[in-house]
């Protein structure tokens, strides 16, 4: 976790490329989780502010469409700290407002060494099968596409002929 620690004092460091101010420190979370990893107490204090801002901004509304990381932010903010049930309700949050543009990933949720202390949760076993269902039946439906386009345009090719 010391070269995690390090690439996120980094990014921490590029506050003035953030447009808004609880994007400020975007990493913070994870610089955090990194120090304690690294057993560095005051990482803790990094995080509980953190997350604090993240509630403060979506109690005023200030979330924008793009990105709303923060529901998932909060969620592996939770984890990390083992509350469970505050966890798996932020991620339940992201979840539900994927459609609106909320991080729910499924990379980051198999990954995310922050949300390791839910893997074995029935809830976040769910939340992964259903992801990947889901994952699954848009790349079926890609490929179907992506099939109908190439059978279309092999077709215009021959009739020119």
């Amino acid at each position: 976790f010391e070269v995690a620690e390090k690439y996120y004092r980094e990014m921490t460091s590029k506050s003035d490329q953030f447009e808004s101010h609880y994007m400020i420190y975007p990493f913070a979370h994870r610089l955090g989780y990194a120090m304690l990893m690294n057993g560095k107490e005051e990482g803790l204090s990094i995080m509980e502010a953190y997350r604090d801002t993240l509630i403060s901004t979506i109690q005023r509304k200030e979330i924008k469409t793009y990105g709303m990381g923060e529901y998932y932010d909060l969620g592996t903010i939770y984890a990390s700290l083992d509350n469970k049930e505050q966890a798996l309700e932020w991620l339940r949050k992201a979840k539900d407002k994927e459609m609106e543009g909320a991080f729910f990933r499924m990379d980051y949720l198999n990954a995310d060494p922050m949300l390791d202390n839910l893997r074995q949760e029935p809830e976040f076993q769910k939340m992964l099968a259903d992801k990947l269902e889901q994952s699954e039946r848009v790349k079926q439906i890609f490929y179907e596409k992506l099939a109908l386009y190439h059978a279309n345009n092999e077709l215009k090719w021959l009739s020119r002929r």
